[in-house]
């Protein structure tokens, strides 16, 4: 899991998605004010419905993680979500991943963090 969030610090997308399964179910909140919540089916679905939403929201997103425990064919991870819309606001809150495995690869990724903290941070000034 190292490598996908560091693929993904330094923008190499295909790298950190390689590491998915290509029917993974990534889970995601769908409270009102998050455009790419919701349950994503496949990694087209997860490119264009949650990162390239990300993308067009904000201007600054880093996903920091700080803790790592496994258990059988699951990985919680912890760590800071530091980022900054595109409206100049910026927010800082916890997060924590959830991913199963299979054969090697991510087949499902759940992620957890504080969706008023995030729509706050959407609200146009």
């Amino acid at each position: 899991m190292r490598e996908v969030y560091d693929a993904f610090a330094r923008g190499k997308i295909p790298v950190a998605i390689a590491k998915f399964s290509p029917d993974v179910i990534w889970e995601e909140s769908n409270a009102p004010g998050i455009a790419w919540g919701g349950i994503q089916r496949g990694i087209h679905e997860i490119f264009e419905n949650v990162f390239m939403k990300i993308l067009a929201n904000f201007s600054h997103f880093d996903i920091l993680p700080e803790e790592y425990l496994s258990a059988d064919d699951k990985m919680v991870i912890s760590g800071t979500l530091r980022a900054r819309s595109h409206n100049g606001r910026e927010f800082e809150a916890p997060f924590v991943h959830i991913a199963t495995f299979q054969g090697g690869k991510i087949t499902r990724f759940r992620v957890f963090y504080d969706t008023t903290m995030m729509v706050k941070s959407l609200e146009a000034s």
